[in-house]
């Protein structure tokens, strides 16, 4: 990437990320640190919590680039190992590239079923201002669901995305919800079922 935002909810100065400002200068990157401070009255969930830091990314990143600059949105307590590949993989013409989940019949048995996973997407800027942007406060009780829903009212519109990763995103850390080890034997399973059907079942959303 050409630059790098760093972008949290504490409302702090974050003086201490100067060193890594420095770090990415020597490899021709520009690490840019964003700190708000939310309004906790307004914050209806943790998505909705997502959703504000994206959209104040979205405001920063926008301010200095135009809309066809590719953004990519990652968790930031995750360390994601095959990035650069995931990168590579986004669509010439695409406007959204995210991982959505939706499996007949299985219910949660692998986790929210269906699902807009926010911890790794991408998309244009120009097409985040105008479909994504505040959809926080346009869709009641914003979850993982609510995004699925409204990403899929945008396939049916014929808007140009990408519902899923070409290539298994890799993570490294723990889940949020539970604290669980992504190096778990019960995670690495899931991840290799996921891995085989991107390639041999693509039409299956696990």
């Amino acid at each position: 990437p050409d630059e790098i935002f760093f972008v949290d909810n504490s409302g702090y100065a974050l003086e201490e990320l100067d060193v890594l400002g420095e770090l990415a200068k020597a490899t021709d990157r520009r690490l840019r640190v964003l700190s708000i401070t939310p309004s906790l009255k307004d914050c209806k969930s943790k998505p909705y919590g997502e959703l504000d830091i994206q959209d104040q990314a979205h405001l920063a990143i926008s301010s200095c680039n135009d809309d066809d600059a590719i953004v990519w949105k990652a968790t930031g307590r995750l360390f994601v190992p095959n990035i650069q590949e995931l990168m590579g993989s986004f669509e010439a013409d695409a406007g959204l590239y995210c991982d959505l989940r939706q499996v007949p019949l299985i219910g949660n048995a692998l986790g929210g079923n269906p699902w807009f996973d926010m911890r790794l997407w991408a998309y244009r800027s120009g097409f985040y201002a105008e479909h994504l942007f505040d959809v926080k406060n346009r869709i009641p009780l914003i979850d993982e669901l609510a995004m699925y829903r409204h990403v899929c009212s945008l396939i049916a519109s014929h808007e140009k995305l990408v519902p899923r990763f070409k290539i298994q995103p890799e993570f490294i850390g723990h889940c949020a919800a539970n604290n669980s080890d992504y190096s778990a034997a019960s995670v690495m399973f899931k991840n290799a079922l996921r891995r085989f059907t991107r390639k041999c079942a693509p039409f299956i959303w696990i």
